[in-house]
């Protein structure tokens, strides 16, 4: 098989495992093997750890208070995400990995 069709042929089989996934058939165990298998672990979410988050915003030079009214969510959240009481949503670390390589220079309008 060239090398196109094997990307065309990996591509569907993930395609599949998040239709599979989404749909509740197989576990996130499995998806995220399969995933790596077909070369698919960039469909995955980010993941940031509790103490990654509070690095970055340290980075940053702000206190929890500021980060929580520049990327609009409550200081509860920034809180329990550095506590590591909740995990950081997807989004949340995806816009922490820009912020961490950018500088807050992104968020300005």
């Amino acid at each position: 098989m060239r090398n196109n069709e094997s990307n065309a042929v990996n591509e569907a089989i993930c395609d599949m495992l998040e239709v599979l996934h989404s749909a509740g058939k197989i576990d996130s165990e499995t998806y995220r093997d399969q995933l790596a298998q077909h070369g698919g672990l960039d469909r995955l979410p980010p993941q940031l750890s509790a103490a990654d988050f509070k690095a970055i915003r340290q980075k940053l030079s702000v206190s929890q208070r500021q980060l929580a009214d520049l990327i609009h969510v409550s200081l509860s959240s920034i809180v329990k995400w550095e506590s590591g009481k909740n995990r950081v949503p997807a989004t949340i670390a995806l816009l922490m990995g820009i912020l961490n390589k950018n500088g807050l220079a992104v968020l300005s309008v």
